[in-house]
């Protein structure tokens, strides 16, 4: 099990303390959680299984089916076969290249260009600040940021946040990805010590130069959910959150409309509105302050 997170410690420049104070956004449990995408999918799908979802898992889209301009199921390749399934609503939830937002021609609402990369790795070994984990970590040096989240299975993901033209300097050096990774975090003198004794497990991960993209996430028979919908750079950790809030949202909606309680357009424009005020500011935020650390003005 992941252990409670109810603090945090900042870092800021070559000083080795931290500042501790409460996690962000505890909710009523007063802690924060650090979950591995294996696990936590896991228990998504095995939650939808028990709520009475078909899944299908090995499966391919390979078309949205429509009529006029509605779409009305889609196509797709599996294990067994071709598949073809309708539906009154297709919703894609398949990530920030969804095929269904490029087969149904979903338009963009806003886009902005890549700021930063993200990399990471996870790590057993890492104690906290004082001993047992008890908190996010977080380390500003220059225009740069380094995070530690102690997460289940004994492990901790360590996550690297980088400017794209240091990116490209490190590139042009030469060395290998994870070799300029730990180098990067030797200059986080906080965390350093504590990662050079852990020990590596898994791949090295990472996310390159992505463009931040809000896109219209309704049409007809259509709709779109987590970074489908809305995308922007993992250096603030947006993503989960909003795919969580943004998938309540969306299926308010949808109650609302088989149930008769409103039309169709009422409620895909309710979901609509409701996406943009709960993320479009956090979305400006992270593309605003991701330009340059360095000239950032924090809240």
């Amino acid at each position: 099990d992941p252990p409670p997170l109810p603090r945090k410690y900042d870092y800021a420049g070559d000083d080795p303390a931290p500042a501790v104070g409460p996690c962000e956004d505890p909710g009523d449990v007063g802690y924060a959680l650090s979950v591995r995408r294996e696990p936590l999918d896991a228990i998504l799908v095995d939650r939808a299984r028990r709520a009475g979802a078909r899944i299908d898992e090995a499966t391919t889209l390979t078309e949205v089916v429509t009529e006029g301009d509605r779409a009305t199921g889609l196509r797709a390749d599996g294990p067994g076969g071709p598949v073809e399934l309708r539906a009154r609503l297709v919703v894609g939830a398949d990530g920030r290249h969804s095929s269904v937002a490029r087969a149904v021609g979903a338009p963009d609402q806003v886009r902005e260009p890549a700021v930063r990369i993200l990399q990471y790795r996870y790590v057993e070994g890492f104690p906290g600040p004082d001993g047992d984990p008890d908190g996010a970590e977080f380390s500003l040096v220059g225009d740069e940021l380094v995070y530690v989240f102690p997460s289940d299975g004994g492990t901790t993901c360590v996550a690297l946040s980088v400017s794209l033209a240091d990116a490209a300097d490190a590139r042009r050096a030469g060395a290998k990805p994870a070799d300029r990774f730990a180098a990067r975090i030797d200059e986080h003198p906080g965390i350093a010590p504590r990662f050079r004794a852990g020990r590596p497990v898994g791949r090295f991960l990472g996310c390159g130069a992505e463009p931040n993209v809000v896109r219209v996430p309704w049409g007809p028979g259509w709709a779109l959910v987590g970074d489908a919908s809305i995308h922007q750079d993992p250096w603030t950790g947006l993503g989960m959150d909003n795919a969580g809030m943004h998938a309540t949202f969306l299926a308010e909606a949808i109650d609302g409309w088989l149930a008769g309680r409103m039309t169709e357009r009422a409620a895909m424009e309710g979901y609509h509105a409701r996406r943009d005020d709960h993320a479009l500011e956090g979305f400006r935020e992270t593309v605003e302050l991701g330009r340059d650390f360095r000239t950032a003005v924090w809240d």
